[in-house]
C-alpha cells in the first residue's frame, strides 16, 4: 500500500507527524478499508498529504496490476520477473 513511503513523505515534510499503520505494505485492501490515521501538526501534514497519496496510490495500482498479472498466469509455467 506505500505506507513507507508516506511516512518517509511526511518526514520530509517537517516531521512531527504521528501515522497509526492500520494495514502494511503487501496487505490486500479493499475499497473503503482505513490504512493509517495520521495526527500531528497539521501545516505538516497538509505539506506531505498529496505526495503521499500520489506515490501511495501508485504504489498499489503497481500492486494491483501485478496481482492479477500473476493470477492471470497461475498454474502455467510462464513466470513474471522485473524489468529494472
Amino acid at each position: 500500500c506505500g505506507i513507507g513511503i508516506a511516512e518517509r513523505t511526511f518526514e520530509l515534510a517537517g516531521g512531527d507527524v504521528i501515522i497509526k499503520r492500520c494495514f502494511e505494505d503487501g496487505d490486500r485492501i479493499k475499497k473503503g478499508d482505513i490504512i493509517a490515521e495520521i495526527s500531528g501538526n497539521a501545516r505538516n501534514i497538509l505539506t506531505g498529504e498529496r505526495t503521499a497519496l500520489n506515490l501511495m496510490q501508485r504504489a498499489s495500482g503497481i500492486a494491483t496490476q501485478t496481482a492479477a498479472a500473476v493470477e492471470a498466469v497461475k498454474g502455467t509455467n510462464t513466470r513474471i520477473t522485473d524489468t529494472r
